[in-house]
Formats: C-alpha cells, sequence, structure tokens
C-alpha cells in the first residue's frame, strides 16, 4: 500500500523517522521508498515498496540492507518490521536478511483485510 504525502509528512515531523528514495536513472521518478523510525536502541521500518515494474532487480534488498546500516549505526540492538501475510517475496527477502517471525497482528491491514506478521532482527 503506498503511502500519501500526507504520512510522509506526518511521520516526516517525528525526529526519529527517516525516508529513502530511490530514482530512476534519469532522475525523474521516484521507482521505491523505505521508512525507518528509531528510538533508542530499537528500529521499525514502517515500510519499504518498490514499483512494481522494477521489482526483482536488487531495489528492495538495497534498501532494506541500508536501512538495517542506519538502523546498527545509530545504535539499534533489535530492528522490527510488519509484512502482509500474504507477501511471500518479501517474506523471503526478510528471512534471507536475518528476520525471523515473533508474531501477528490481526487484521492489521486493510484492501484487503489480513494479518500482518511481525519480525525482528536481533544483534546476534
Amino acid at each position: 500500500d503506498p503511502w500519501s504525502a500526507e504520512m510522509f509528512e506526518s511521520s516526516l515531523a517525528n525526529p526519529g523517522c527517516m525516508a529513502l528514495i530511490v530514482q530512476n536513472r534519469q532522475m525523474t521518478k521516484i521507482v521505491a521508498y523505505g521508512v525507518l523510525y528509531s528510538a533508542a536502541d530499537e528500529a521499525d521500518i514502517a515500510n519499504i515498496a518498490v514499483m512494481p515494474d522494477c521489482r526483482k532487480q536488487g531495489i528492495g534488498r538495497a534498501l532494506l540492507s541500508k536501512m538495517i546500516e542506519i538502523a546498527r549505526s545509530g545504535g539499534a540492538s533489535r530492528i522490527f518490521l510488519e509484512v502482509r501475510e500474504s507477501n511471500a517475496p518479501a517474506q523471503s527477502l526478510y528471512t534471507s536478511a536475518g528476520f525471523v517471525e515473533i508474531g501477528r497482528r490481526r487484521k492489521y491491514y486493510s484492501s484487503p483485510t489480513e494479518d500482518a506478521i511481525v519480525m525482528a532482527l536481533c544483534e546476534s
């Protein structure tokens, strides 16, 4: 679910929030973004989105890697995220980066209503 401009504005007003964007080579269009919240020794990856025609090119993996790097450099020992229960490609990406399922949030998503799988990456 792509974020609206209002969602970005509200989130970026939080001093613990950071957004990363990826543009196409011509720098004319945003093709992906990630939003990260950090506080104390924890971080939350709020969203990673890649345009459908730009998927399977490693952009999501690169964003995830950079967000983990930023969170770790800011002192986060634990990083959390939620992912749609039906989003197997994203779950595979997160698992390959070391995230593990720690719980579920019932009916967390809408359009359609769906559970979220809560995942965490802890310092090793």
